[in-house]
């Protein structure tokens, strides 16, 4: 990218890390089971290209009630970072946290893919930032495409999805079935009369009907539960709620937060903001 050349080169992944999410979703399998690379090499001279949209998530600090917008803004920005497959903000973010600060901590112990995900699992189990993600909705100000969207009072993370794979291979976004449209239809009938039910209904089956793609210029936005839920969803007993479809993301946090952008996890501090917007394909 820095180099801008005339033609950009197709590249293709050797899936050796731990949860291979973008190497999933391309097609090249959930790990490299060791070995030659002749194989893969082969199988990279006879692959199609496929684009996939980039993400710029910018991080910057909240200007003050009452700031005069012509003055400059000094030190707001935090950092920018560029997104491939996601960004999540609570409890995902707490597992990944503590997943990366143990394997700081004691890289001996982390010997295989196998191994990780040991060590993964009893982060998602017991960890010390879970308790930040209690009460996250009122802890934050999602905002998708210039609106407000609200996020239930039960949740404990919100993800923002660019790939439809997360995790290690979870669909946390999923597909409509004739079930969901029979019970959006009956929520319909039975609030004919409510505005905001109405309004929450038409965006529930629009949201049904929503196809995600890796090259629409849209993301997906979603809320988990909590990490038992999200372990769930390793073996498809779980799918998230789904809370919107967007080119353009703003999430506003009041306290301090885990973030993770691509499996890479952080504490945000209070009083910050994370724009995520279209960057190239």
């Amino acid at each position: 990218e820095e180099l801008q050349p005339e033609y950009p080169p197709p590249v293709a992944i050797l899936p050796i890390g731990t949860g291979n999410d973008l190497s999933r979703v391309l097609g090249w399998g959930g790990g490299f089971a060791g070995g030659s690379v002749v194989p893969v090499l082969q199988k990279v001279g006879e692959a199609h290209a496929a684009y996939i949209d980039r993400w710029l998530v910018a991080c910057r600090d909240v200007l003050p009630e009452g700031r005069p917008a012509s003055l400059p803004a000094v030190g707001r920005e935090r950092k920018n970072l560029t997104m491939c497959n996601y960004l999540g903000v609570g409890i995902d973010a707490a597992v990944a946290l503590d997943f990366h600060q143990m394997r700081e901590r004691s890289p001996h112990l982390f010997v295989s893919r196998l191994v990780n995900k040991a060590w993964y699992l009893k982060s998602g189990t017991v960890n010390r930032y879970s308790r930040l993600c209690h009460g996250l909705p009122s802890s934050i100000v999602l905002e998708c495409d210039g609106s407000s969207v609200e996020v239930p009072p039960n949740m404990e993370g919100v993800v923002v999805l660019n790939i439809s794979s997360f995790g290690g291979g979870c669909d946390l976004w999923g597909w409509a079935s004739d079930d969901e449209d029979d019970d959006l239809d009956e929520a319909e009938e039975n609030n004919y009369d409510g505005g905001q039910d109405r309004n929450r209904s038409t965006l529930q089956r629009t949201l049904s009907q929503a196809r995600p793609s890796m090259q629409d210029g849209k993301l997906e936005v979603v809320g988990v539960h909590g990490s038992f839920q999200l372990g769930a969803a390793q073996v498809g007993l779980y799918s998230a709620v789904r809370l919107a479809q967007a080119s353009r993301v703003k999430i506003t946090t009041r306290t301090a937060l885990p973030i993770q952008v691509d499996g890479e996890p952080w504490l945000f501090a209070r009083g910050g903001e994370i724009e995520i917007s279209w960057k190239s394909q």
